[in-house]
């Protein structure tokens, strides 16, 4: 654990045995995580969770995920169409969900996966390690280009030109390049705009850590645009080069965690480890 959080996950823990489960790991993502936190930037919590094995035997259906959301001093829920109300949030996916979205390489879990925890298990460090040697690169391509494409016609194509909604379009596709790139896992742009030296990634993350992640670059907005549409080109070429995974090479990696996935049932039952 970290020590600046070990109150709150306490909070969070009772959270989730309050539904019959424990905690498998936790940790910061948002824009902590991905390199452009500003001064006023809320917290985001992200993680998994396993429920106990009597609660997927039963005929009541089991809720897969747990939000639970802390708002901002003096905000109120009447203020969301206002304000960024929250200080806090929290998101926990149960087991069999997150690996499932980690099997069709989901971007957002992958990061969850494999980014400094706040807290972690041995469950967590299994997972991690199963899938360090599975890693789906076709899966993650489309999901990180699928984020970024989806920011750029919402937002940027829909005429909001903030500085925050550049970020999010960039962060997408170069971290997706990244990773088909080395195989590894980088949210955080600030970091990849240093590795491939992207002076208009740095100037958009200067801003924006400077407070100004919602003014319009409509200035220098041609300039961006530019940058976008390299990265869009320089993922998909690279997208090119990945190799097809055959359907039995496919089968056989969802039966390793087939059988991995039934121990951590079979051990963790009534709500407690065998």
């Amino acid at each position: 654990m970290i020590a600046d959080h070990r109150e709150f996950i306490g909070v969070i823990k009772d959270k989730v045995a309050q539904v019959d489960g424990k905690i498998v790991n936790l940790m910061i993502s948002g824009s902590h995580l991905f390199g452009f936190a500003s001064p006023d930037s809320d917290i985001d919590y992200r993680g998994c969770f396993q429920l106990s094995t009597n609660k997927l035997l039963t005929t009541r259906k089991h809720k897969d995920y747990i939000e639970y959301k802390i708002l901002k001093e003096g905000m109120t829920v009447a203020d969301t169409e206002l304000h960024d109300i929250y200080d806090k949030e929290v998101v926990l996916d149960e087991l069999g969900k997150e690996v499932e979205l980690l099997l069709a390489g989901n971007c957002n879990h992958w990061e969850h996966l494999t980014a400094r925890q706040l807290y972690t298990s041995e469950t967590h460090r299994e997972m991690w390690l199963i899938f360090s040697k599975q890693m789906n690169l076709n899966g993650i391509y489309h999901s990180y280009r699928g984020m970024a494409d989806q920011n750029y016609n919402k937002f940027i194509l829909g005429g909001k030109h903030s500085v925050k909604k550049y970020l999010y379009v960039l962060r997408g596709l170069m971290a997706g390049y990244h990773t088909l790139d080395t195989g590894k896992i980088e949210p955080n742009i600030s970091i990849l705009a240093t590795e491939y030296d992207s002076i208009v990634t740095k100037e958009l993350i200067d801003l924006k850590s400077r407070g100004t992640e919602k003014g319009l670059v409509n200035k220098n907005k041609s300039k961006y645009d530019k940058e976008i549409d390299m990265w869009f080109k320089l993922i998909d070429d690279k997208a090119l080069q990945l190799p097809i995974i055959e359907q039995q090479e496919a089968e056989e990696r969802r039966n390793v965690l087939d059988e991995w996935i039934c121990k951590k049932r079979l051990s963790y039952i009534n709500g407690h480890q065998s």
